[in-house]
């Protein structure tokens, strides 16, 4: 089976990057000339994308909202991750999605991924990496023997010498959604723990690296790898 919508959220205020690049949404940096979320809409482009916007909306719709395969679904205050993905489900009727940061980028096989899904009749799965260093800006998952999802943590205080990393890429059903109204609520923080608990839901883990560009640092980092990276 194939899943047909990706919803890429793309609002955010790149506050750490502020000082940097005032002026221009984070997801269009360009890396080695070319705008971030092109890597990912090339990634997912056997879907339709929905884009979340918020934070600079309009310099995200100048380059997209004429695309056939892109609809914009704008929040007109924020609702961080969580209320703009129910705010995007709203606007469109498919029962499964992929869900993305539009800041981060991790390689993995979506036919494989997407496969595991159906088979094991999951609600909801989280797309993660056992190659890192440390967590201390993402979630830390603990899975059981068969990747079941007994904990998310997300950006831990603490070290852990075990566990899994979240890329920060889902695929899930709509319906883990429906207790939750259109507003301001974290994804990570608040939606997943609960999602945890109710449902099916799983990890798929990757040995890829995550790529971010959340600091000029790892910038420069995402550049080096993507100049050699086969996609764009």
């Amino acid at each position: 089976m194939q899943i047909n919508r990706c919803i890429i959220l793309c609002g955010g205020k790149g506050t750490r990057l502020s000082k940097f690049n005032p002026h221009e949404q984070k997801c269009l940096i360009r890396i080695n000339n070319i705008p971030f979320i092109e890597y990912l809409l090339e990634q997912f482009s056997q879907c339709t994308i929905t884009l979340c916007t918020g934070h600079l909306s309009e310099q995200v719709e100048n380059y997209y909202s004429q695309l056939e395969n892109i609809i914009i679904s704008k929040e007109e205050s924020p609702l961080g991750t969580g209320g703009a993905i129910i705010n995007s489900l709203s606007k469109i009727s498919d029962e499964v999605v992929i869900i993305s940061n539009g800041d981060s980028f991790c390689e993995f096989d979506l036919d494989d991924a997407t496969n595991f899904f159906f088979e094991n009749d999951l609600d909801f799965l989280v797309i993660t990496t056992d190659n890192f260093e440390k967590i201390d800006d993402y979630g830390l998952i603990q899975v059981d023997k068969q990747n079941m999802i007994e904990s998310f943590n997300e950006k831990p205080r603490h070290s852990y010498s075990n566990g899994l990393m979240n890329s920060g890429i889902y695929i899930a059903k709509r319906s883990v959604f429906k207790s939750f109204s259109i507003a301001k609520i974290s994804l990570e923080k608040e939606i997943i723990p609960s999602i945890v608990k109710n449902y099916r839901c799983y990890a798929y883990n990757t040995h890829s690296k995550v790529y971010d560009i959340g600091t000029p640092e790892r910038i420069k980092i995402a550049e080096t790898f993507f100049k050699s990276y086969d996609g764009c």
